[in-house]
């Protein structure tokens, strides 16, 4: 089981999270999953920029002295809204 703090990407800013269910959003081909996003990061603030969403990612990371991924930035969404990575096409 993978742990870290992971920042998502999406047309609509940056969601920061602690997780330990890395396979739960990602899949084995690198790709989001739509219902493990969701349930990760749907209650995540949003950042404009990846800058407070880095400095978010470290205050977090003081909390989490080992993880096995460090701080990871997802990029798959980076062209995706939020609400179309999670299948919500009516947000």
């Amino acid at each position: 089981m993978s742990d870290g703090i992971y920042i998502l990407q999406t047309l609509d800013g940056y969601r920061v999270i602690y997780s330990k269910k890395y396979y739960n959003f990602v899949n084995l081909f690198g790709e989001l999953i739509g219902e493990g996003v969701k349930d990760c990061f749907a209650d995540s603030e949003v950042y404009d920029s990846i800058v407070p969403a880095m400095d978010a990612a470290r205050t977090l990371s003081h909390k989490y002295l080992e993880t096995d991924d460090g701080i990871c930035l997802l990029q798959q969404g980076k062209n995706l809204s939020f609400s179309d990575i999670i299948g919500n096409k009516n947000d």
